[in-house]
């Protein structure tokens, strides 16, 4: 355990001591605090690091999901980016366009013209235009 955490977990200790003295005082659930008044205390401060521990293991689950997420993504649009360039020289191939494919194949802006033309009109454009 670290400084840190010794400090906050005597802060705890001391806030929820602070609270059983509380309802002590004012007779809620005076036996059982008296009674078990360490064992409370003890628990809120577990109870807090649990707590702290549990979302700290969520956000990291998150940030792992949404490498994954990230990675099939990527793959996803790898192969369909490779699928629509071999519909476009396979159509390209058919029409007998063979300077095309070399052409598209060395210039961006002309192979998503292409990819427009012969394939799909609305091919690169977000959603939003």
């Amino acid at each position: 355990m670290t400084i840190e955490n010794d400090k906050r977990n005597v802060l705890i200790e001391k806030a929820v001591g602070k609270a059983i003295d509380e309802c002590i005082k004012d007779d809620v659930l005076k036996d059982f605090f008296i009674e078990y008044r360490k064992e409370v205390i003890r628990m809120g401060a577990l109870g807090y690091s649990a707590q702290r521990h549990l979302q700290a293991v969520v956000e990291e689950a998150k940030e792992i999901s949404l490498e994954q997420g990230m990675q099939i993504g990527e793959k996803k649009g790898v192969k369909l980016g490779i699928d629509i360039i071999n519909q476009l020289n396979c159509a390209l191939a058919a029409a007998g366009r063979n300077d095309d494919i070399i052409k598209a194949a060395n210039d961006p802006e002309y192979q998503l013209k292409l990819i427009r033309e012969l394939i799909d009109k609305d091919y690169g454009q977000d959603s939003s235009e």
